[in-house]
């Protein structure tokens, strides 16, 4: 992922966050989108 991919997934992570979310949430945001581009290229690779 480039440095601009990575600042637009981050972004669009922060926009879905409620107002009152808090550190946790976000990594959280960031751990599911890892989770599941992780599982998305193993889908794609068999």
């Amino acid at each position: 992922m480039t440095r601009a991919e990575l600042k637009r997934e981050t972004s669009q992570i922060l926009k879905t966050l409620p107002e009152k979310s808090d550190w946790e949430d976000l990594m959280y945001g960031i751990y599911v989108r890892k989770k599941v581009d992780a599982g998305l290229r193993d889908s794609a690779a068999g």
